[in-house]
Parts: structure tokens; sequence; C-alpha cells
């Protein structure tokens, strides 16, 4: 289960679909990550987010990073950048 403070339109996404049995994955990604991915879903998620992930996993959190600059604008890039940074700092790997 998700922190309240987290709580994004992923959930809300993941619980439209639940009919077809999505349900969100959840890794220990942290604190940051998880304020990022809030702000990401909430801001960009009909707009830019709309094929992606709903997981709260790294190689959900790379597939949000790539959709942002793929379909976002430039403050999404700057939302990719540093999801991206933070995965890194925490996994030790680039994307």
């Amino acid at each position: 289960m998700i922190n309240d403070r987290f709580r994004c339109a992923a959930e809300d996404r993941a619980a439209q679909q639940a009919c077809m049995g999505v349900r969100v994955g959840y890794e220990e990604i942290g604190e940051r990550l998880m304020e990022l991915r809030k702000i990401a879903w909430d801001r960009y998620h009909a707009r830019a987010l709309w094929s992606t992930p709903v997981h709260a996993t790294y190689a959900a959190m790379r597939a949000v990073a790539g959709a942002l600059r793929d379909y976002g604008d430039l403050e999404a890039a700057y939302l990719a950048a540093a999801i991206l940074r933070e995965i890194e700092a925490r996994t030790g790997r680039a994307a």
C-alpha cells in the first residue's frame, strides 16, 4: 500500500484499469523518487504518460523519464533529468 502523501494519478489510472488486471507494483525506490513520480503523474499523466506503466519501480520510472522527454514540455524534460539522476544515485546505474 502506498503512503497517502505519494498517492497520485498513477494509482487513479490503475484503479480505472483494475478490471483489466492492472495492479500497481512497488519497489523501495525512496522518498525522493516517489515525490518525483507524484509530480510527474499529477502534472503530465494525460499529456505525456498516457502509455507509461503506473508502477513505482526503477524500470517504470525510467519509462516515465523517457515519456516526459518525448512528449512533455521543457519543464518535463528537467523533471525527467531529475528522475534519471535520482535513479543513478540510488542504483549506481545510469539510465
